[in-house]
C-alpha cells in the first residue's frame, strides 16, 4: 500500500486513550460537537476525532472529518456489545458489513427490517434500500492479514482468551441491555456486535468515496447482566443549557460528572476500546 493519512474516530474521548498516550498534538479544532486533532503517532502523520454518541453525531462528524481533515482512510474504534454467542467480552469484531437496525418499515404485520438508504453517486435522485454497507475489499483484506498477528496483544478480560472476529456489526440509537432484544437482533441480522455509530460513519464514508473500517472491542454481553440506572433525560435543549451553566458556576469538572455517571461500565468500555485500538494501530503501522 502507498503511504496514507489515516484518521481514527470514536464517539467518546475515552475510546481514543490508546492513541493519545503516544500522540504528538500539532493542531486541535472544535466544530459543533466534534473535536479534531492533527499530529504524529509513532513518527507517522495521524488524525484523531471525537464525533459524539449516536448515529446523527457520527454521520455529521464523519462528514466534517472528511472535509476538514481530508483523510485517505478512516477508522472507527470503540466499545460494543456482543450479539453472537461466539463473541465474548475482550474480543474484537472487525466489521465486514454495517447494518442499520433502526431502518425498515412498521406495518400491520409488524416491523419489516430494511437497512440504509443509498443513492447512485452520479444521479442522487432515487433511494435504494440496502441491507448492509461493506468496506473497501482491499482494505478489509489488508486488515485480515494484519489483525490475526495482533491478536496475541489483546487484553483477555472475558471468559476466555480474546479473539479477533470478522463479521457484521448492527448499529442503532438504542442501547442494548436485554437478553430478549439481543437474541432478536441476532436472529434478524446475524450480526456479531451491536453499537450506536458504525453504520452512520459507513454510509457517510461510502457517499464520499472514503475508504473506512469499523473495529469494535466487546465490552459486555448486551444482556440482562448489565445493570443500568434510569437514564437522565433533559426536557429540552434550553433546560440542558441552563443545567450546564449551573454546573460551570459551581466549577464542577464535566468530565468527572460524566465518568461518575458511567462508572459501572466505564472500565470495561475502556478495556474494550483499547483492544479495538490495538488492532487499528497494527494496521496503521503497516500503511
Amino acid at each position: 500500500m502507498n503511504p496514507m493519512f489515516p484518521v481514527v474516530v470514536s464517539a467518546e474521548p475515552d475510546e481514543l486513550k490508546y492513541f493519545l498516550r503516544d500522540f504528538q498534538l500539532e493542531k486541535e479544532e472544535v466544530i459543533g460537537f466534534c473535536r479534531l486533532f492533527w499530529g504524529k503517532y509513532l513518527g507517522k502523520e495521524l488524525g484523531l476525532a471525537c464525533l459524539g454518541v449516536g448515529k446523527t453525531n457520527a454521520a455529521s462528524g464523519t462528514a466534517l472529518v472528511a472535509l476538514k481533515m481530508q483523510p485517505d482512510v478512516i477508522f472507527m474504534v470503540g466499545a460494543s456489545g456482543a450479539l453472537s454467542p461466539q463473541v465474548v467480552p475482550g474480543d474484537v469484531v472487525v466489521g465486514t458489513g454495517l447494518l442499520d437496525r433502526d431502518g425498515g418499515y412498521l406495518t400491520q404485520k409488524g416491523f419489516v427490517p430494511g437497512g440504509s438508504w443509498i443513492y447512485e453517486k452520479d444521479k442522487p435522485y432515487f433511494p435504494y434500500l440496502t441491507r448492509e454497507i461493506t468496506p473497501d475489499r482491499e482494505l478489509l483484506k489488508f486488515a485480515k492479514s494484519v489483525s490475526l498477528e495482533a491478536e496475541e496483544k489483546l487484553d483477555s478480560f472475558g471468559e476466555r482468551k480474546a479473539k479477533v472476529h470478522f463479521g457484521r456489526i448492527a448499529t442503532g440509537d438504542l442501547f442494548v441491555a436485554a437478553l430478549k432484544d439481543k437474541q432478536k437482533l441476532y436472529e434478524t441480522y446475524d450480526a456479531m456486535a451491536a453499537e450506536m455509530e458504525g453504520v452512520a460513519l459507513a454510509q457517510t464514508a461510502y457517499a464520499l468515496d472514503l475508504p473506512f473500517l469499523v473495529v469494535r472491542g466487546i465490552s459486555d454481553h448486551a444482556d440482562d447482566s448489565i445493570e443500568l440506572e434510569d437514564p437522565l433525560v433533559y426536557k429540552d435543549t434550553k433546560t440542558l443549557e441552563e443545567t450546564l451553566l449551573e454546573t460551570k458556576n459551581k466549577q464542577e469538572d464535566p468530565l468527572k460528572v460524566a465518568s461518575e455517571a458511567a462508572k459501572s461500565l466505564h472500565s470495561v468500555f475502556q478495556k474494550a476500546s483499547f483492544n479495538a485500538c490495538e488492532i487499528v494501530s497494527s494496521i496503521i503501522k503497516r500503511l
